[in-house]
């Protein structure tokens, strides 16, 4: 199937963001921004995972409304 491309100004993407609401979020980031990738996860990308799950677990992750 093929992919179009639009260009929209970022303020507009944002506004629409934020109408939207929190819980369709989700979806709409896994199907815009996450590739499917089926490949074994490379040393350095183990380390991503590993330092994402320590900053996790110790309370230092950046919270969802202070992006928003």
């Amino acid at each position: 199937m093929p992919v179009k491309k639009i260009s929209i100004p970022e303020d507009v993407i944002i506004g629409m963001l934020r109408s939207v609401p929190e819980s369709s979020l989700v979806e709409i980031f896994w199907k815009a921004v996450v590739r499917e990738d089926t490949a074994p996860l490379n040393s350095a990308e183990k380390r991503a995972v590993k330092d994402a799950l320590d900053a996790y677990t110790h309370g230092t992750t950046t919270n969802w409304k202070s992006v928003r």
